[in-house]
């Protein structure tokens, strides 16, 4: 297990977000926690996300110029929502990844960066 500095960005048309935090990097699944207290696990095996705090758990699953669905659970009301994802970019390097995806004919850029 090691920590490691990130930096990361996460933007669509409307907004974009970016802070820095330190992740653990354990046999290829980086953890991480936002600003708001939502935790987060990126599985870089086959590249599966999942975000999960009070209110919502959400899975997506990235795969490169391919649609899948994702699923997001709201828990006060018991309801899942799935949606389909469009990956259109997925790129790794060591670890900085980037992945474009579209989700509701929305354009998305999610990416991370080491801070060395």
């Amino acid at each position: 297990m090691s920590k490691i500095k990130i930096r990361i960005l996460i933007e669509n048309g409307k907004e974009k977000r970016r802070w820095e935090t330190t992740a653990i990097y354990q046999d290829k699944i980086l953890k991480y926690q936002e600003e708001d207290k939502t935790k987060v696990i990126l599985n870089l095996k086959d590249y599966s996300l999942t975000r999960e705090n009070n209110e919502m758990k959400m899975s997506y699953l990235f795969q490169k110029n391919k649609e899948t669905i994702g699923t997001i659970k709201i828990k006060e009301y018991y309801k899942s929502l799935d949606i389909k994802i469009k990956t259109i970019k997925l790129e790794r390097k060591n670890n900085n990844i980037e992945i474009k995806y579209i989700v509701e004919n929305e354009e998305f850029l999610y990416k991370i960066e080491e801070i060395k």
